[in-house]
Formats: C-alpha cells, structure tokens, sequence
C-alpha cells in the first residue's frame, strides 16, 4: 500500500443505517436485520466503496428535551427578566468560541412562563468515549502484548522483527501536553491542535524503516489490523455501560462511539461491541485512526456529528478525559458528561502505555491529559498536584454509567429507568 492509498483510506467513519425503522406507540423498534450498509466515507464525504461488512441496522428517532432556565438577569433598563439557559456557561468564551447551543435548528419552541422561559430543545445522538467510559480494568501490556503476538505469527509466521515492534512507542509524542497547548493558544481561536494528527500506517512504516526492516511482502493495514487484541479478551465492562447504551437506543437517540485508538479503526471498533452483542444500538463508530484526528481536535467530532445527522447542540458526549472529552466535546457546542474515572491514568490506545511512560515529577510535570482531574471546581494535575491552567466544567459529572439515565432523562423527559 503507498502513502496515497493510506491517506485515502484513514479518514473514514463507519456508519450503520436504517431501513425502515419503526417506532410504536410503546417505544418500540421493528428493525430491518436483513438488508445493512456499512461504509467508510472520504475526507469529502464521499461514499467512496461499499467494501465494509453488512452491519446490524440502527436509525435513532428523535426525543425532545426540555431544558430549564435557571437564572434571570436583569436587561440593561431593569425592566425585563432575561433567561440563561442552564446549560449555557462561560467558560472562557472569547477564548472558546463555540457554536452557540441554541441555534435555529435547535431552538424549536420558547413559551412564556411568567418571568421565565422554556426552551425545547431536540437531543438526537448520543456519542461514547470507549476506554475507561464504557470498558476499563485492563490487562497488562505484557497480557496485550502475547494475545497480539499469537495473533500476528498465526497469520504471517514469527517475523523476526514481532517483538521490537510490540515493544515500541509508535505514536509521536510532543514537546507539550494538551493541557499547555490549550493555555497557549491564541484568544479567541479553536483548539486544533497539529499534534492530534493521527497517522498510524504512516508511524508504522516509519519505525520499519528506522530499523532497516524490509517492507516487501509485509502489509500495513494487515498487520495493523492483526494488532487489534479485542476488548472483551483485556478489559471489562464500566458498572451500566451497557445498559446505557441500550437505553439511550430505546430513547431514540442515535448512538456513536467516538474513540482515541492506535490501531483499531472502525471496522475493528465495531467488531469489538459485535462480540459483546450490541451492535444493534449503535449508529455509526467514529475512530481516531480512521478519521485522521484524535480528541479534542474537532474534526473527529464534526465526523460524529455528521454521521448522526445532527447539530452541536443536539448531542452530548460521555467521556474521561477532562481534555479529549470534556474540553474537545464543549468547544463545539456539544454538551459533555465527564465520567470520573477510578484509573487516573487509563492506556493511550488499546495496547496499554504504562504510567511511567510521562515525565511526573513536580519540576517538569507537563499536566499530561490522562493524569488531570477535578478538586471541586478546579482541574488539577493528579500527578504533580498543582492546578491546570485550564477553564472547564463538565455539563454534568458521573462515578460510573448508571447514573446517565438520571442525567440525560432530565434533558430529554424521558423515564430514568433502566430495564
């Protein structure tokens, strides 16, 4: 494969249609299973082949939200109350800049209620960070590693190089964290960070090519692909991760799982939630690899959004990284359920980078994503213990996934119980 084939190929999103779905006056779903598409899209939005695998079918219907306003100001005469929308902050706006929340296709209905308001805004989608949101206590990457390196010699015998190469760090790392970069940027500007860049057949042949390893007769997509070790084999299941994928399915609501991987792209995302029997909630899987960009950058979350057929403000995103999730999620307008993780440090893509692999010492703690956390309203690094220069707040804090329904059942008016 040359380098054209692999640009090409890595900015896809696989989406999962509908066929004719059904919603009765119960809530429930006739589903098309016979007939499924599953395709990967260029950077244009292209379909560019129908080479995916047939996939499970899945069509959200829309639920309507209701969203309270809170607090009343006064107008520059004092004479009228004025509504702020409770889920509207400012959290460095000038610096922020993002899409308004209500915009003319969200703001369907606004009532007056004496001095107040109430807005009804649409939620449609629901999007899911997977590693240490929905799946977490992983293996070692002595564990990863093995499971990969069967997988690896069962297809392509003992290549000599198999061990070096699941050994090496394959993923650039930058001068600054994330968090550095966020309080450098310039006022008023969207944090679109270079380094978020992901170009994962391009860092494999590069390590090739640095030790002299001859890349005739060795597949890249292949060999990534094999390196995929799935999740159900090295981690488990987030306390009512999947039950909250289910109900947020019954909601109506289109689910997709936007994910920071290495290899995985999202075909081998989808097959991962195939094993463990939910691919029929699931309405499209954005991966890193294959959009190009990881989180924050917004790119991956526009692909999200683009997938479900949605605007900013009718979507919310549940993940753990208070950077990757939270801030990358709020700065386009999509609301952001942080999920407190009990690992302070989860692995950067499926293998497992250990903890040790940053520099976590108070003199030159860089405040890496993974290690930043909440004390009261306050981001602090884990790590080194000191403040991040970083202005956030999650639109609404979790320990584990079965408080979403009490969270999103509030915004949307739908009933908060799982079953």
């Amino acid at each position: 494969m040359d380098d054209g084939d692999l640009t090409r190929r890595r900015d896809g999103a696989l989406n999962v249609r509908a066929d004719g779905d059904d919603t009765s006056a119960h809530g429930g779903r006739a589903r098309s299973r016979d007939r499924v598409l599953g395709r990967i899209f260029d950077r244009d939005r292209d379909a560019v082949a129908d080479r995916e695998p047939r996939l499970p079918d899945r069509a959200g219907r829309v639920a309507a939200a209701k969203v309270e306003a809170v607090a009343q100001v006064p107008d520059a005469n004092g004479e009228e109350d004025v509504a702020t929308p409770s889920i509207e902050r400012d959290d460095d706006a000038a610096g922020r800049a993002r899409a308004p929340l209500l915009d003319e296709r969200e703001l369907l209905e606004v009532e007056s209620h004496g001095v107040g308001t109430v807005a009804s805004v649409t939620i449609r989608a629901a999007f899911f960070d997977v590693g240490d949101t929905l799946v977490e206590h992983w293996a070692g990457r002595d564990v990863t590693n093995r499971i990969a390196r069967a997988r690896i010699c069962a297809a392509l015998g003992e290549p000599a190089w198999i061990d070096d190469l699941l050994a090496a760090e394959l993923e650039p790392v930058g001068p600054a964290s994330l968090a550095q970069r966020i309080g450098q940027r310039q006022s008023g500007t969207r944090f679109e960070p270079e380094s978020s860049r992901q170009e994962t057949e391009a860092w494999y042949r590069a390590w090739f090519e640095g030790h002299g390893v001859d890349l005739d007769g060795i597949e890249l997509d292949r060999l990534r692909s094999l390196m995929c070790v799935p999740l159900a084999e090295i981690s488990t299941p987030v306390p009512g991760a999947f039950d909250a994928l289910r109900w947020c399915s019954r909601q109506g609501l289109r689910v997709v799982l936007v994910t920071n991987t290495l290899a995985r792209g999202d075909v081998e995302v989808l097959e991962d939630w195939k094993r463990f029997g939910l691919q029929d909630v699931l309405h499209a899987v954005v991966s890193s690899h294959s959009a190009g960009w990881r989180k924050p950058h917004p790119r991956i979350f526009e692909r999200a959004l683009d997938m479900a057929e949605v605007a900013p403000g009718e979507a919310f995103h549940v993940g753990d990284n208070l950077v990757a999730d939270v801030y990358g999620a709020q700065q386009l307008g999509i609301r952001a359920i942080w999920r407190r993780a009990p690992r302070l440090v989860p692995p950067s893509d499926e293998r497992g980078r250990p903890p040790d692999a940053f520099d976590a010492s108070r003199s030159a703690c860089q405040h890496p994503s993974e290690h930043l956390t909440l004390v009261g309203d306050e981001v602090v690094c884990a790590s080194c213990g000191r403040p991040a220069e970083i202005d956030l707040t999650p639109d609404s804090v979790i320990e584990d996934l079965t408080e979403l329904p009490a969270v999103v059942g509030r915004w949307i008016g739908a009933d908060e119980r799982v079953t």
